[in-house]
């Protein structure tokens, strides 16, 4: 008993002194990664905020170039050539307020004309609306009572002078020689006479009514375009806009 527990006693110093020779290198090895993933990430924190720097010194190069500093650079790579140049952060500063007083009244402007061409809509479909009604009115006078189609070769019944189309006129007949009005129900012995001027009507209702359509169907993709627009999140944007405005002429900065 007493050769076993030696045994097992020396199994675990063993196993002791193997864990105690490889910790020290694990452990040297795991500090060695963590100061790398500090080191990078410091690195990728100082690229970030080089990169915000790139953009926002690109972005100041670029309101100068389009409001006609002729001290700015003609690239962006010569103007970063050039270095940081204190004694123009005030005209930075103006050039900066004159850029967005521009983007301010671009808005303004583009506000009032939508809200104007709005009303111009409101209107068109109003009388859109209007035509619509009429349509609806005129398209009901030009229908055959039997069919309830527009007349085909309309014709008119005498002596009630209502219309129908020629074929549906023959099944007004009760005799021979007698029709029977379905409309007023009067009876006519004197056959029909052909209405030329209701098959002008129609012809010219035919072209005006595909006129009508073109005008609803644009009117429908306007007013898609117009849901587009998105006119609260402009007011919104003219609002930051004339807000940094403002900040810029009263502190120099953006505070």
């Amino acid at each position: 008993m007493s050769a076993l527990q030696k045994q097992t006693e020396d199994s675990v110093q063993l196993r002791e002194e193997l864990l105690g020779k490889a910790k020290f290198p694990l452990m040297a090895e795991l500090r060695e990664l963590e100061d790398r993933v500090l080191k990078n990430t410091a690195a990728l924190h100082q690229a970030h905020l080089n990169r915000k720097n790139l953009v926002k010194q690109y972005w100041q190069w670029r309101q100068r170039v389009e409001l006609g500093d002729v001290k700015a650079g003609k690239t962006f790579e010569e103007e970063l050539e050039r270095g940081p140049r204190f004694r123009h952060v005030g005209v930075q500063n103006v050039i900066q307020t004159e850029y967005l007083s521009q983007q301010v009244d671009w808005l303004r402007q583009l506000l009032r004309r939508e809200q104007t061409f709005r009303r111009h809509v409101l209107r068109v479909e109003s009388l859109v609306n209007e035509l619509r009604e009429v349509n609806l009115l005129v398209d009901q006078s030009l229908r055959c009572p039997v069919c309830q189609q527009i007349c085909k070769d309309p014709v008119s019944l005498w002596p009630c002078g209502h219309s129908f189309c020629q074929a549906c006129f023959e099944t007004l007949s009760v005799s021979a020689y007698l029709h029977r009005c379905s409309v007023c129900f009067s009876v006519g012995s004197e056959g029909c006479l052909p209405n030329l001027l209701l098959s002008e009507i129609i012809a010219k209702w035919a072209v005006k009514e595909a006129g009508y359509s073109n005008v609803t169907d644009s009117l429908r993709e306007v007013k898609d375009h117009m849901e587009m627009f998105q006119r609260d999140k402009m007011q919104l944007r003219l609002n930051a806009l004339e807000y940094r405005s403002k900040q810029i002429r009263d502190h120099g900065y953006l505070t």
